[in-house]
């Protein structure tokens, strides 16, 4: 056994570590409920159960400094759309700061207190457990369903697939998001699972069927970009990583079979891939349109929006369409929000409202698909905070890949395996949450987001403590 797992193993575990093992089962427990109302809450949730039971004084001082510099913020704004004569759609604005929630939370914590002074198996047996529930679960729903129903995988079958988050969903299929949420957090369980079963090798078969799970949901879109997040990182942290071993013959192989299956028992989604593609190459794609309309033609009206942007909830984000009033349930016959009065602002009428109601209204064209959303995080991000904070924070996620590889680096000296995967697992995390930003609203998704960034976070802090601790001589 290695010092550093010696380490690891006879530190006595922290408040901070002890209290953010708690909040990863909490997190864990809340988001695949089926309430999506507890879901948005579940960041704020953890923020005071972690400042409860970890004592913290300087969580609450942030927190509350937090909140006195976003309603700063929001102030300025109030009083800029004031000075020129436009409504500023305040209820949205706030609404935002609950949809960013799952980011909110980590600036809450206190700066250079490890969480990982645990024993990092506590995680791995939680993330083994959640993947055996959902992955089974996941399977049963798509095969109960093709039982009952006949058909075969392909299509809209695997919508079916939602886990805890609707557990009769074979008896009542509906569209809604849930097919995604569920495909986002196992993907990101795995992500945090595999590393562990190729340097251990253990649990391999549970990693096996949770793929065939992923598999089953259909949410290709998701798949995809996991694939080539750690592909990516995989060829950009190592230019060995194509001189073949064990454990990269057995990722070959899996892609191959994954690929093969998919093509096999579901001919049909395969082909919307290329279909997709293509029409996000041109301006058939509501989405491209959307896009080219917010870098181009919405700036020549608001111009301010390149600079600060049109402000948090003013334009394409979830709070943005949560606040119209037609978010949730069916776009004509929307659900009613307690304490929402629907309104929007006018770049949000003038460049988001025509498409978005083209998309929701008309199924039989677009599928309600979320390829054809003209919205998504990315272009959301963009107008609503400005060219400058999108380049910052563009600058701190390369900058947060950069350090991963030097610890990766660290890793592959010291012959550490694990580690070496772990480092990846980290990196591909953050180019999966920046790819399916360019297809959804993802980044306020409490649901399919906050616990990968939990892993993110515990196991980014597991590799620079084990980095520090001094090897045997």
């Amino acid at each position: 056994m290695s010092s550093t797992q010696v380490n690891n193993d006879i530190i006595k575990p922290n408040r901070y570590a002890v209290s953010y093992y708690e909040i990863f089962i909490l997190s864990l427990i809340i988001v695949w409920l089926p309430s999506k109302l507890l879901a948005y809450l579940t960041p704020f949730i953890c923020m005071f159960w972690f400042i409860i039971r970890a004592n913290s004084g300087k969580s609450l001082i942030r927190l509350g400094c937090f909140i006195l510099v976003y309603g700063i913020l929001v102030g300025a704004y109030y009083l800029f759309y004031h000075c020129i004569n436009e409504p500023f759609i305040l209820q949205n604005a706030f609404m935002s700061f609950i949809t960013y929630g799952s980011f909110i939370f980590f600036m809450v914590l206190p700066p250079n207190q490890s969480v990982s002074q645990i024993n990092y198996m506590k995680f791995i047996k939680v993330i083994e457990w959640f993947i055996i529930i959902q992955s089974f679960l996941g399977i049963f729903q798509v095969l109960v369903f093709v039982a009952i129903n006949g058909g075969n995988f392909d299509s809209s079958t695997g919508d079916v697939v939602q886990g805890t988050l609707n557990s009769l969903s074979f008896m009542n299929p509906s569209v809604n998001f849930n097919n995604q949420i569920y495909t986002a957090n196992l993907l990101l369980l795995l992500l945090f699972y595999v590393p562990f079963n190729i340097a251990k090798k253990r649990g391999l078969l549970i990693s096996a069927i949770g793929f065939i799970a992923i598999l089953m949901a259909s949410v290709l879109h998701l798949f995809i970009a996991f694939i080539v997040a750690v592909v990516l990182i995989s060829i950009y942290f190592s230019s060995s990583f194509i001189k073949m071993n064990t454990a990269r013959l057995l990722i070959a192989f899996f892609l191959i079979i994954a690929i093969s299956l998919t093509i096999v028992l579901q001919p049909k989604n395969f082909a919307l891939v290329s279909y997709y593609f293509n029409d996000l190459s041109t301006n058939r794609s509501p989405k491209t349109a959307a896009t080219i309309k917010a870098v181009t033609k919405m700036p020549s009206s608001y111009p301010w929006a390149r600079v600060i942007g049109l402000g948090p909830g003013q334009y394409s984000s979830r709070a943005g369409l949560i606040g119209t009033g037609h978010y949730f349930g069916d776009f004509k016959k929307p659900k009613e929000i307690p304490f929402i009065e629907p309104n929007y602002s006018y770049a949000f009428k003038e460049y988001v409202y025509k498409d978005w109601k083209d998309v929701a209204t008309n199924v039989a064209k677009y599928g309600n698909s979320t390829m054809s959303r003209p919205f998504y995080s990315t272009l959301s991000v963009l107008t609503e905070f400005g060219y400058v904070i999108f380049a910052l924070i563009l600058f701190l996620l390369i900058r947060f890949i950069r350090k991963l590889k030097k610890l990766y680096i660290g890793a592959q000296t010291e012959k550490n395996m694990m580690h070496s995967f772990y480092s990846i697992a980290c990196a591909a995390a953050i180019v999966f949450f920046i790819f399916i930003s360019f297809f959804e609203n993802y980044m306020e998704v409490t649901q399919a987001i906050f616990p990968g960034l939990l892993m993110l976070y515990f196991f980014n802090s597991f590799l620079r403590d084990q980095f520090r601790t001094p090897s045997s001589p």
